[in-house]
């Protein structure tokens, strides 16, 4: 799956650079040097973040993003397993009585990041189903997980640590941050909210440099690896998508787009992102408390 909330480019927009040396605004630092958020509150803001511009439950300032579906509403966990099974029965036979109870996952809230988890995770069980069936062991229950796994992209650090937090995730979650930080091909310097000592920083990447830390050789194994995916769901507007399926004779069986364009005023992609609590959510990726006992993991 690929989520692009705007990251990489809030992670440009918000450096500023003195002495030739870059460093993070004060909204990016504050969100690094800020107490670690907990996995449920984190995913929780991640979420609110995610909300459309018209939702009762937007707070004025906050980020939010334009839906571009009849309701012009976030998706919820129940209406998109309902559509993304659909999708993943489209090509073989549907299991007996709908979706397997068990396919769904356990998180913390019913928002975007539940919903494309959730679709994502169908479309591997759906996966494996058919293989199973292939093979004369049809079972509905759920795959272990070197069955079928989940790659995550996208130019939010958090995702990876978020989707691990879900138990029937935990062990199928790929992801390529061991190569770089996330960064963007039209930019020279990029940022990670990771730790940077006992004072945290946001750590910036010079301009100057060919290969910002990685960033663009992770950008090109992200795109191949997608392309090998067997299915892929894709979170918010980007090209990236398009781009990489135009390019790809493997990818993808099955497919789905949970469409929303950033907000001009809200979550502009050319503006820097000033609210703190939001990108702290993207880019924190060591979460206390993802514990499933902690949080609560009694299902969406």
């Amino acid at each position: 799956m690929h989520l692009r909330a705007g990251y990489a480019d809030w992670s440009y927009r918000n450096v500023r650079s003195s002495g030739g040396v870059s460093q993070a605004d004060g909204s990016h630092a504050a969100a690094a040097r800020a107490p670690r958020m907990r996995f449920r509150t984190q995913w929780e803001v991640l979420e609110r973040g995610l909300l459309d511009c018209t939702d009762p439950l937007h707070v004025d300032n906050a980020p939010c993003f334009d839906w571009k579906n009849a309701a012009h509403r976030s998706p919820t966990v129940q209406a998109t397993l309902r559509t993304c099974y659909a999708e993943a029965s489209r090509r073989g036979r549907e299991t007996p009585g709908g979706m397997p109870r068990e396919w769904a996952l356990r998180t913390p809230a019913n928002g975007t990041l539940a919903s494309a988890l959730g679709c994502a995770a169908v479309f591997g069980e759906r996966l494996a189903l058919r293989r199973s069936r292939r093979d004369g062991r049809a079972s509905f229950a759920p795959r272990n997980e070197t069955e079928w796994g989940l790659l995550v992209l996208g130019d939010a650090p958090a995702l990876a640590s978020l989707a691990r937090g879900v138990p029937q995730l935990r062990a199928r979650v790929v992801d390529t941050s061991a190569l770089g930080p996330i960064g963007h091909t039209s930019f020279g310097q990029s940022c990670d909210g990771k730790a940077g000592g006992v004072a945290r920083t946001a750590r910036c990447t010079s301009s100057e440099a060919v290969d910002p830390s990685g960033a663009w050789t992770r950008a090109m194994v992200d795109f191949y690896l997608g392309g090998t995916s067997s299915s892929f769901v894709t979170v918010l507007f980007s090209s990236w998508g398009s781009a990489m399926l135009s390019r790809s004779l493997l990818c993808c069986r099955h497919r789905y787009h949970f469409g929303a364009m950033y907000s001009t005023t809200f979550s502009h992609r050319d503006k820097p992102m000033t609210n703190v609590d939001f990108l702290q959510a993207l880019t924190q990726v060591e979460t206390p408390g993802a514990d499933p006992d902690e949080w609560g993991a009694a299902g969406s």
